[in-house]
């Protein structure tokens, strides 16, 4: 039981100027080929992110993808704080495409990965890599055939059920920081404090949101201060035998 703060890192540069989309949109569709330079705004809006939740003792879950990863610094400074890196998946049409991204983040971490997301909620293909269907029963099976402990899920629902399959727990639902994707009359902070009493809640938000987004920053900012207790991301993993 308790909160967890999941960080789904979707884009390399910001939606700012057309030069920062290009990049991005190069980023996500191109990336052998695309520039990953903190001189060009890779990632600029990282760093402030961790010294926020520093700020605020929060050690989150960040969830990659294969090709939004952070500098090699950025992800050392990340473990050296405690945080969990994860697998947020893109290409989930077959097995092998889903292992080949996990495998691909265990190298760039240095670590073994036990959690993962899905990009996207079954609607739009986001880039050239995406498979666009949100297929539960499917993710829950590959996370199995993988060694994946933890799949969690993006229904706009948080309080929904959680389901153990073998060694591998699926949390269907979020907390979405973002507005857009929550009943703020009846999921808001008072419910949120009341129910991680007795109940695991995943809280979502996206650092470009954090960045762009007035509202998302706000509500952000409105959840740190809370008082809520937010919980380590890797005790949530710890509990998973």
């Amino acid at each position: 039981m308790g909160v967890f703060l999941r960080i789904d890192v979707d884009n390399g540069y910001s939606w700012e100027n057309v030069f920062q989309k290009g990049l991005n949109k190069l980023c996500l569709n191109y990336p052998l080929i695309a520039p990953k330079l903190k001189i060009f705004g890779f990632q600029k809006y990282v760093p402030t992110l961790i010294e926020r939740l520093r700020e605020h003792d929060v050690q989150a879950g960040w969830f990659y993808q294969p090709y939004t990863v952070s500098k090699p610094d950025v992800l050392n400074l990340l473990k050296r704080e405690g945080h969990t890196l994860a697998y947020h998946a893109v290409t989930t049409d077959i097995l092998e495409n889903f292992r080949k991204g996990k495998t691909f983040l265990e190298k760039k971490f240095g670590t073994e990965v036990k959690s993962m997301s899905k990009h996207g909620s079954g609607v739009l293909k986001l880039n050239r890599f995406h498979t666009p269907e949100y297929e539960p029963d499917k993710l829950l099976k590959f996370s199995m055939e993988t060694g994946i402990t933890l799949f969690t899920g993006n229904a706009e629902t948080p309080d929904l059920p959680e389901e153990v399959h073998g060694t591998t727990k699926f949390i269907p639902g979020t907390y979405w920081i973002n507005p857009s994707y929550r009943d703020e009359a009846k999921y808001n902070l008072d419910w949120l404090r009341d129910y991680a009493q007795s109940h695991t809640v995943i809280v979502l938000v996206h650092p470009l949101r954090i960045y762009m987004d007035k509202i998302v920053e706000q509500n952000f900012v409105a959840f740190l201060e809370s008082g809520i207790k937010i919980e380590p991301f890797h005790h949530l993993e710890d509990q998973i035998i």
